[in-house]
């Protein structure tokens, strides 16, 4: 008699295909069964599968779904995020008789089938025995009714042998670089490789990284600046305003006036003069006194020559005053 263990998947199977009236599921059994006595409705009974639509009353399968792009369907593949797992494929795994292998059939993972010649049968009054499980743990298994059943797995590691694992980081211009490691027999993840070449870059900036416009201005050393920012997608961001000119060296700036007045006799009467900065940022000479606002001949104590040898001075009620000789008059 064989064993109960291999029974199971037996009868399950020859029940399955009694309710559906065809053996397997797979793509193309799907497609079959949906022509029927609808299809000139255009509705599919059963309804279509995953991956598939129904025209005219058939299963078509739609363009094909790879995320993972290891060649092979959403629809057929056991675990489309991972492309070291496609349409066939063998995982470990843990049954109610001990540890065991799933395998991939058509994008579907079958039973756990058990790898242990013992089976699920014991003899009663068996001791309990170890047995692996999980990812390199250990359970407990006691003997029951004449089988074996299964404790809680201890001991497990953080991943299953031959799992892979990768990450990436930016670099570049808005490029990225891929590393990864490898989960060893013992269920320990292995260290990380080096991160490969930088790939997929195509911006002209790196984020963050700042662009700088300087240019002259007020004149002798003069400058002032302005900045732009390279944004998340490695694409110059706008310019910002120039800032306050800076950094000059001279006493001014190249053509700029200085005014200076002083109060005449009459209230509220001024009297101004002027002087300009030259190319090289410093002040030339004052010019000389205007004449006074209001009509005033001249300022208090204003000094003009008469001639060679004389000058005159203004008198405090704004009136000139004789000529004399100074003394440091050339002809004394």
């Amino acid at each position: 008699m064989a064993p109960r263990w291999l029974l199971a998947p037996l009868v399950l199977t020859l029940l399955a295909s009694c309710a559906t009236g065809f053996e397997d599921d797979s793509p193309d059994r799907r497609r079959d069964a949906g022509r029927g006595a609808d299809a000139n409705v255009g509705a599919c009974n059963p309804p279509c599968g995953f991956g598939a639509t129904c025209i005219a009353g058939d299963c078509v399968l739609s363009p094909g779904v790879d995320e993972d792009g290891d060649g092979v369907d959403a629809e057929v593949d056991c675990d489309d995020k991972d492309p070291d797992i496609g349409a066939r494929a063998e995982r470990p795994c843990e049954g109610p008789c001990g540890p065991g292998v799933e395998r991939c059939l058509h994008g579907v993972w079958g039973e756990c089938t058990p790898t242990s010649d013992e089976g699920c049968d014991c003899a009663p009054g068996s001791p309990p025995r170890e047995t692996t499980c999980g990812r390199c743990g250990t359970a407990t298994q006691l003997c029951e009714d004449g089988s074996w059943t299964v404790g809680a797995c201890m001991g497990e590691g953080v991943c299953t042998p031959g799992d892979r694992e990768r990450t990436t980081e930016p670099c570049g211009t808005c490029g990225q670089r891929e590393r990864a490691r490898t989960c060893l027999d013992t269920c320990e993840w292995d260290r990380w490789t080096e991160f490969g070449a930088c790939g997929g870059g195509a911006g002209v900036c790196t984020p963050g990284q700042v662009d700088r416009d300087v240019r002259s201005c007020g004149g002798c050393g003069g400058t002032q600046e302005r900045t732009r920012t390279c944004t998340d997608r490695c694409a110059w961001g706008d310019w910002t305003h120039f800032g306050a000119c800076g950094g000059g060296g001279g006493a001014c700036t190249p053509g700029e006036l200085q005014t200076e007045e002083r109060r005449c006799c009459w209230v509220g009467s001024v009297q101004r003069r002027t002087r300009s900065c030259a190319s090289d940022c410093t002040w030339r000479a004052w010019g000389n006194w205007g004449l006074c606002s209001g009509g005033e001949v001249c300022a208090p104590n204003q000094e003009a020559p008469c001639d060679y040898c004389t000058r005159r001075i203004c008198g405090p009620d704004c009136e000139w005053g004789t000529c004399a000789f100074p003394p440091d008059s050339p002809c004394l």
